[in-house]
């Protein structure tokens, strides 16, 4: 610990020595004692404290309690004829900026549990209006976005409000989040875009939605899978489509390796597979596995897929 930090920290010139502060802390330990005892004798085991404000602010009270019994113990001191203290120790005014600072400590130690709360409660905000969203419930959704949510946080799962609006298909939502502020790429659980999450849960027309609004056609999962690949395993050509005009790399591999047109093939989705094969899709291009998007039409026993792909050159 740095003591040069501590407000409570001072040189050995400024300690707690001298007559006057001897009997201070004479008083102080002897009241510390009894109050100890008294506690241990009625609670052997007192339960840690609380960071509550509540349980702070009770805390504190004690404390200047306390301090009021040690100034009355002094002055019964300096009656009976203990020394004024020297000029050089620290001054009542000493005290009351060493309490103060104790008092900024003691706040400090309840603010993170503040923060939490806060963060938990948004956490709940945000909860209330992604189930609404997944909900299709258009009342509850216009009161929750009239508290003026941060449209960009996550719930409990990792959703944000555009994901989940764009997971339910719901185009009235999807704008009225847009036009509040909600961010096209703020990622939500599994790493996953709004547009990838409309991809997921195969809502093509949100999908086009979102990519009309500008929506990020290279963007990836956690798993590296892209707009084309989700297109590809899903069958929504539309958006296949739309993202090769849009310039989306037509055999750009995901983490495992595989292709849109692996999945396209694997998946039997011959109209997104014609249209990988007439932008130039590699044939070739397999997994880190070492299988072909011939490989997967033919373990799936898509026969059709299989000859299509034979036919632009697969082997």
């Amino acid at each position: 610990m740095n003591h040069a930090r501590d407000p409570l920290a001072g040189s050995r010139r400024d300690s707690w020595s001298g007559p006057f502060w001897g009997a201070l802390a004479g008083a102080a330990v002897a009241l510390l004692a009894v109050g100890s005892w008294s506690r241990l004798r009625a609670d052997p085991a007192p339960a840690p404290a609380s960071t509550e404000p509540t349980a702070v602010a009770s805390e504190l009270a004690a404390l200047r309690a306390r301090m009021e019994a040690l100034e009355r113990a002094v002055a019964s001191g300096v009656a009976a004829g203990v020394p004024e203290p020297a000029r050089h120790e620290p001054s009542a005014a000493t005290v009351a900026e060493r309490l103060t600072a104790l008092e900024r400590q003691i706040a400090a130690v309840a603010a993170p549990t503040d923060d939490a709360e806060t963060a938990a409660e948004k956490r709940a905000q945000i909860g209330r209006l992604t189930a609404a969203l997944a909900a299709g419930n258009a009342r509850e959704v216009q009161r929750l976005l009239a508290l003026g949510l941060d449209l960009d946080g996550r719930d409990e799962d990792r959703r944000t409000p555009l994901a989940a609006a764009a997971a339910a298909g719901n185009l009235e939502h999807i704008e009225a989040l847009l036009a509040q502020g909600a961010r096209l790429e703020r990622t939500a659980q599994r790493g996953m875009t709004p547009l990838l999450a409309a991809l997921d849960a195969e809502q093509e027309v949100a999908a086009l939605r979102l990519l009309d609004r500008g929506a990020d056609v290279h963007a990836v999962d956690k798993n590296g899978e892209g707009v084309l690949i989700w297109s590809a395993y899903n069958g929504l050509s539309r958006v296949a489509e739309r993202a090769i005009a849009l310039g989306a790399d037509i055999d750009h591999q995901a983490h495992d390796g595989a292709t849109a047109l692996c999945d396209g093939a694997r998946r039997g989705n011959r109209a997104v597979v014609e249209l990988l094969l007439r932008a130039g899709a590699d044939v070739t291009l397999g997994d880190k596995a070492g299988h072909t998007p011939l490989w997967h039409a033919l373990d799936r026993g898509h026969e059709g897929v299989a000859e299509l792909l034979r036919r632009h050159g697969a082997r």
